[in-house]
């Protein structure tokens, strides 16, 4: 079960990376797109593996920083966006993550 519900965890945060990659500024999308989606698959399949769903949850958070820091202009301290940014974010994960689980569980009682 633990795989499967990792392999979810996996495929559902790749289809959510690829929602997000708009977010980044289009010059560094066009000459990097395809790498940054190569290297997101690869950190969350090594997070997941490594520490379950706490490492999935640690990659996506680095993402939503790194999107923030990319996506806002320099005259934003996005910092004093951080707080309110990262506590949306937990509890979409935190949503996501639950969604995935009872998703399995209802899979698994049929």
């Amino acid at each position: 079960m633990r795989n499967r519900a990792h392999a979810v965890a996996l495929h559902t945060s790749c289809r959510l990376y690829h929602l997000v990659m708009p977010l980044y500024p289009a010059a560094l999308r066009r000459e990097f797109g395809a790498d940054m989606k190569d290297v997101f698959e690869l950190q969350i399949r090594g997070a997941c593996e490594r520490h379950g769903f706490a490492g999935l949850a640690r990659v996506w958070l680095g993402i939503i920083r790194d999107v923030i820091q990319s996506s806002l202009p320099d005259e934003i301290e996005w910092q004093s966006v951080l707080v309110p940014v990262l506590s949306l974010a937990g509890s979409f994960v935190l949503f996501a993550l639950f969604f995935v689980t009872n998703g399995l569980a209802k899979s698994c009682i049929k």
